[in-house]
C-alpha cells in the first residue's frame, strides 16, 4: 500500500511506542544512546586526543565550547527541518515539529509504508553523518572536537532511529506506520 491520509480496513494497529511513557522503549534506547556515545568517543579521541581541546588558553577554551554549542543547537533545528522535508516530500503535508527534551522532533498524522518511512528515518542521519563527516576532516586538530562533539551527539541520539530500524525489520513489508512524533503507531494487515 503506498502512503495516505487514512487507513483502509483491513489494517489494524499492532503495536504502539509512547516514546515518552514507554519505559522498554526508553531503556533500551538509552542504554544503546550510551554505549554509541562512547564508542564514538573512543574513535574520536584515538584520531585526535581530546586533550587538545582541553589544552588551550581561557579564551581559546571558550570559544570553542561556544562553537560546540552552537553547532549542537543548529544541527537539533536542521536535523527536523530535514526530517520534515523527507515527510512533506512523501505526503505533501506540512509535518509538526517540536522539542522532547534536548531533542527535537518531526512528525505527522500521515501513514507511510515500512520502506517510506525508513527513507524517512534514515536520509537525515546518514546526510548529517556525511556532512559532519567532512567538517572533523576539514578542521585542523585544534579545532577537531567541534563539530565531532556535534557528531557524537547525532550517534548517540540515533539510538532510538536503530531501536526503530529493528523493531521494523521484524515485521512484514507490508506494514504502515503512523510516527506523529511523540509516539508512534504500526498498523499490520488482519
Amino acid at each position: 500500500m503506498g502512503n495516505t491520509k487514512e487507513l483502509d480496513e483491513r489494517y489494524k494497529e499492532i503495536q504502539t511506542i509512547d516514546f515518552q511513557k514507554d519505559q522498554k522503549y526508553n531503556t533500551a534506547v538509552n542504554i544503546l544512546s550510551i554505549v554509541l556515545a562512547i564508542i564514538t568517543y573512543v574513535i574520536g579521541n584515538a584520531i585526535v586526543p581530546i586533550s587538545t581541546l582541553l589544552t588551550s588558553d581561557n579564551n581559546e577554551y571558550f570559544s570553542r565550547l561556544w562553537m560546540i554549542v552552537v553547532g549542537l543547537a543548529l544541527y537539533i533545528i536542521l536535523m527536523q527541518i530535514l526530517r520534515s522535508s523527507c515527510i512533506y516530500s512523501n505526503s505533501h503535508e506540512s509535518a509538526k515539529m517540536g522539542f522532547r527534551g534536548l531533542s527535537g522532533y518531526a512528525g505527522s498524522e500521515y501513514y507511510f509504508n515500512k520502506v517510506t518511512y525508513l527513507y524517512i528515518r534514515l536520509l537525515p542521519f546518514i546526510t548529517a553523518f556525511i556532512v559532519l563527516i567532512i567538517l572533523c576532516m576539514r578542521f585542523d586538530t585544534a579545532l577537531f572536537w567541534v563539530p565531532y562533539f556535534v557528531m557524537l551527539y547525532h550517534i548517540a541520539s540515533s539510538g532510538s532511529d536503530f531501536y526503530i530500524i529493528y523493531i521494523l525489520s521484524k515485521l512484514p513489508q507490508d506494514v504502515m506506520v503512523q510516527d506523529i512524533g511523540t509516539s508512534m503507531k504500526i498498523y499490520g494487515k488482519k
